[in-house]
């Protein structure tokens, strides 16, 4: 009998611990970033959406988007998809920032419509700053609208070097 009520027990903690959360996970940030983004919220205080875009470029360098508006920035995508923001971190005057990596898409969005939207999309009121890390170091370029998470910046394009193949027609290759 009490091995019926451990395996119960343990049947109902196992189904417990599968079900999906129904809202975002609240982060706590390094202090650097979370000041930045603290400054950002505390300036631009009256938007409805905040959001974090996290993209690492190269191993030591990451750019970073600070977005506030009356919509999200990625509104569309996010209902293309189905994906919502995993993670949000608060302010410190008490605004959530939802945190976008690129991640959204491959997880399953179990918070339903937990961030909400507006019907009409108007993006003219609305802020981006652009931080690049490097190194931990932040540089900050403020008021850049226009810039699409997850894209490089434009640049000018240098080819890389050419490299003579040493395989010749004639070997048979196998992987």
């Amino acid at each position: 009998m009490k091995k019926q009520y451990l395996t119960l027990i343990l049947f109902v903690f196992a189904i417990y611990s599968c079900v999906a959360h129904k809202t975002p996970y609240k982060l706590e940030l390094k202090k650097e970033l979370k000041q930045v983004i603290d400054s950002f919220t505390n300036k631009y205080e009256n938007f409805q959406f905040y959001e974090l875009y996290i993209d690492k470029t190269t191993p030591y360098n990451l750019t970073l988007i600070l977005f506030g508006g009356d919509n999200s920035l990625m509104e569309q995508e996010n209902s293309d998809y189905n994906q919502q923001p995993i993670v949000y971190m608060l302010s410190s005057n008490n605004k959530r920032v939802y945190i976008y990596s690129g991640i959204e898409r491959y997880v399953l969005n179990s918070f339903g419509n937990s961030v909400k939207r507006n019907k009409v999309r108007n993006y003219s009121n609305s802020i981006c700053w652009m931080i690049e890390d490097s190194f931990n170091t932040f540089s900050t370029i403020d008021s850049i609208c226009g810039r699409y998470p997850f894209f490089p910046l434009p640049m000018k394009f240098i080819p890389p070097p050419m490299i003579e193949d040493s395989v010749q027609e004639n070997d048979n290759l196998s992987f």
